[in-house]
């Protein structure tokens, strides 16, 4: 509930006409604050978001309701690329990414996506430039596209942002414990949050 106040965000720059793809586990329309959702699924799983996961972000991103998200005027697009248990693969993963190209390159701007976001972690032992879900991504960035990624949950340890967070290219988002108020001076990064530097990333 603290978190708008956080960020400083206002109630003029609401995300309106901003188009946010979720890439995800789903999202449940029906969730508090929810408006108009389109879904998007790739998952070869029935539609909805049985884990929970895509919709808690959904909330966070555009939620209109008790808690309003950062953005609560954005479009959201649901790409839904998990099962009720969370599970998917780098295969569904990039059928997602595929799908989001496919419409940027439809040639309708009401369809076009602005935002990615991509909240998963993979323990690839490859290096960004060589790794198909960071080269993916970075195709998407480098066609206009804002894509926001995970650090991962693999803290408190340093050089512990795994892949595709340690993609030099992309936006890379860890998890921060606001201590139940809106003042910075009590905020820490969450204990399980990944960390890192760029001097972490073989490039």
């Amino acid at each position: 509930p603290t978190y708008r106040e956080s960020i400083g965000a206002n109630d003029t720059d609401t995300g309106g006409g901003v188009r946010v793809a979720l890439v995800d586990t789903g999202v449940d329309s029906s969730a508090d604050g929810l408006g108009y959702v389109e879904h998007h699924n790739v998952s070869d799983a029935p539609d909805g978001d049985g884990f929970g996961h895509g919709t808690f972000l959904a909330g966070i991103i555009a939620g209109d309701g008790t808690h309003r998200g950062v953005a609560p005027g954005a479009n959201l697009l649901d790409v839904q690329v998990a099962d009720a248990k969370g599970n998917t693969s780098l295969s569904k993963v990039l059928r997602g990414l595929l799908a989001i190209q496919d419409l940027n390159a439809n040639g309708d701007d009401d369809d076009d996506v602005d935002v990615v976001n991509l909240s998963l972690s993979t323990d690839s032992p490859l290096p960004p430039a060589f790794d198909p879900l960071s080269r993916a991504l970075v195709a998407l960035w480098e066609s206009g596209v804002t894509v926001v990624v995970a650090a991962g949950n693999d803290g408190p340890g340093w050089g512990t942002v795994s892949s595709p967070g340690n993609t030099p290219t992309l936006l890379t988002v860890g998890a921060l414990d606001e201590g139940a108020s809106s003042d910075a001076d009590d905020d820490t990064v969450a204990d399980f949050s990944a960390r890192g530097s760029l001097s972490d990333v073989d490039k």
